[in-house]
């Protein structure tokens, strides 16, 4: 059996404990791609007598996974912050997000629903860094790549959640750089890169501790160039 792409869903549930699995219910964006990624450390054997590996052992096992979304709403991005408040003014909803110091954990189901199905159950995940970015005729998007605790497999998969909220094409915004409104903007992307320590101990192959050490922000623009305004960008001023 092959699975095609409308046959696959992935969805999302809120943990509040790294190793405490919890369902996953809740949709992230129209899902562009994904990308279930795990490893095992090997540990090898050597003794005298012979050159060969006397015994082979697993270790450590590293799950990840990463996706791509047409951005709907901001529930992925209280993952990259790890707090986040609400409001409404005029019938607009504000979004407002704040750095946490400790990350928020996810339950991810990535999972094939058929009359065969394949489900993969990561837990403890969380966001080691994602990307905003939009272009020119595209809409916005939201890359994120995770890490976490355990993946299990099994046969039973959640039914798909689609969400009906509207994606945001590139004509619906605007980009400001050093106070003012950027023109001839070509293409703009946030990346938000995180450093995440994970700490195992015996007793289990899986990592039990999950943190956030260090966040950084980068940002770029392709702009198309109209003037000398735009050199100067660079420069300062008109000199350097």
């Amino acid at each position: 059996m092959s699975y095609p792409g409308y046959l696959h869903e992935v969805l999302i549930g809120k943990q509040s404990a790294f190793v405490t699995p919890v369902s996953a219910t809740k949709d992230i964006g129209i899902v562009m791609d994904t990308s279930d990624n795990f490893s095992r450390e090997i540990i090898k054997s050597y003794g005298m007598g012979s050159q060969q590996v006397q015994a082979i052992n697993t270790g450590m096992f590293d799950p990840k996974f990463s996706c791509t979304v047409e951005f709907q709403h901001g529930r992925l991005l209280e993952y990259i912050f790890g707090g986040v408040g609400h409001g409404a003014t005029s019938g607009d909803t504000t979004h407002t997000f704040a750095l946490a110091d400790a990350p928020l954990y996810a339950t991810i189901e990535s999972s094939n629903n058929s009359a065969t199905d394949t489900a993969l159950t990561h837990t403890g995940m969380f966001i080691e860094s994602a990307e905003l970015s939009l272009a020119l005729n595209e809409t916005l998007k939201l890359k994120t790549d995770w890490v976490g605790c355990n993946t299990v497999s099994s046969a039973s998969a959640t039914s798909a959640v689609v969400s009906t909220q509207p994606v945001f094409p590139h004509g619906m915004f605007t980009v400001s750089f050093g106070g003012q409104t950027a023109t001839l903007v070509q293409s703009v992307s946030i990346k938000i890169t995180k450093s995440q320590l994970r700490v195992g101990g015996v007793s289990s192959k899986n990592y039990q501790v999950g943190n956030t050490s260090v966040i950084d922000f980068e940002f770029n623009m392709q702009l198309g160039f109209a003037d000398k305004t735009f050199q100067e960008l660079y420069l300062g001023s008109t000199t350097n």
